[in-house]
């Protein structure tokens, strides 16, 4: 993996321009998939609204894990 600024829009709520770590995959092609599995996953009759407002965030912070500060480490989503 390695740590880049965030580039997308669909999670710059959550992410601001944060590093994040990437795969081999670049993220205009992540960013797309994302949007195809939003849009599936926001038709879900059964989600609860706490779990549409949940959504967002959980999908960005588990897609794109941030880096830490020094850009050579990736924080887990769920920090002690």
């Amino acid at each position: 993996y390695k740590c880049e600024s965030y580039t997308g829009s669909l999670c710059r709520s959550i992410l601001g321009t944060n590093f994040i770590s990437v795969t081999n995959q670049n993220q205009k092609d992540i960013e797309q998939n994302l949007v195809d599995t939003l849009k599936i996953l926001t038709k879900n009759q059964f989600l609860s609204p706490e779990c549409h407002r949940s959504l967002l965030p959980m999908v960005c912070s588990f897609t794109y894990p941030l880096c830490d500060q020094d850009r050579l480490h990736v924080r887990s989503i769920c920090r002690q």
